[in-house]
């Protein structure tokens, strides 16, 4: 069911995955939103306080051992909350995971033709001609270069590894680990250059930087030291006051963005990034080419220069007439 945004009249598709709409256009969580325009929506979380109020008969439902959670079924929460195998947990509480009213809405899902693997399994060919076969499945049977095989002790035990938090050149090996690590690589990359990307990138940045508040107070970035020298000679040869790290007030922070500009000039109209040697770098190059862009969108008006840290002395020769 599409359902029209009150505040700005987007039509959304589904409610329970707008959250970024809501964080990034109006700076609104979707319970928020539903409570501020009285719409009769649960999200997630809701529905699972909900549910757990409702598990009273005891077939409906399986107690957690180490925590008291109660659901259905248990297989996610052992993983996730409490980071141990399913095998582990059966052991060493000697307890079920599922409750007796899935086990037995399982069994009746997954006998004869309501099993979902029906129709991949050798004896559900009978119904389908040998042209179907050939076009959903291919190989058959004994033909099939995997017929028969199993996952070894070793490839099981490196699946429940990754769980737990173990190194990729633990699992795999220094040099598959590496080619994992730039198929990662490759694919965030084209995540990030996506519109999505860009808006999760922000919201990432953000999220960091109210947690550090939060957790330690307001985070100052580095700076360069004789960069700041600099900036104070700049200001006291044109009469006027910039933001940035030791004598300009701190560097001024863009709420809005996540962003520490080395100086800026809210009179002047004036935006300075000094580059260091590592600013070099072609993963840096792109990051501040993608920053360098949001700012200027977010301040049109404002004149964006870059220097070297080796060429600091020609901000003093800025023409500030042009």
């Amino acid at each position: 069911m599409i359902h029209k945004c009150k505040i700005c009249g987007k039509e959304i598709k589904n409610l329970g995955l707008s959250g970024l709409h809501f964080k990034f256009k109006h700076d609104l969580t979707i319970e928020k939103y539903c409570l501020l325009y009285d719409i009769d929506y649960k999200t997630k979380n809701q529905k699972k306080e909900e549910k757990q109020k409702n598990l009273i008969n005891l077939d409906d439902y399986v107690e957690c051992k180490i925590c008291g959670f109660k659901a259905s079924q248990l297989t996610s929460h052992i993983t996730k909350i409490h980071k141990m195998t399913v095998q582990e947990y059966k052991e060493k509480y000697n307890s079920k995971v599922y409750s007796e009213k899935m086990i037995k809405n399982l069994k009746i899902k997954n006998s004869g033709k309501n099993n979902p693997f029906y129709k991949a399994h050798p004896n559900g060919f009978d119904y389908m001609t040998e042209k179907e076969k050939k076009e959903k499945f291919g190989m058959q049977k004994e033909n099939h270069p995997l017929w028969g095989k199993k996952h070894s002790d070793e490839s099981k035990r490196k699946n429940r590894e990754t769980q737990f938090g173990r190194t990729l050149e633990e699992i795999h090996g220094k040099e598959k680990a590496h080619k994992v690590k730039n198929q990662i690589s490759k694919s965030l990359s084209e995540l990030y250059k996506s519109d999505y990307g860009i808006k999760l990138k922000k919201y990432f940045r953000l999220t960091a930087l109210k947690r550090i508040e939060e957790n330690y107070g307001i985070p100052y970035p580095n700076y360069n030291p004789s960069a700041c020298e600099i900036f104070k000679k700049f200001d006291e040869r044109n009469h006027t006051q910039g933001r940035y790290a030791i004598y300009g007030d701190g560097e001024y922070q863009i709420k809005e963005l996540g962003y520490f500009p080395d100086y800026i000039n809210f009179d002047l109209k004036l935006i300075i990034e000094v580059d260091e040697p590592y600013h070099e770098k072609s993963i840096q190059k792109s990051k501040d080419i993608d920053r360098q862009k949001e700012i200027q969108e977010f301040y049109p008006d404002f004149k964006f220069l870059r220097f070297k840290d080796s060429e600091m002395n020609k901000v003093l020769e800025l023409d500030l007439c042009k």
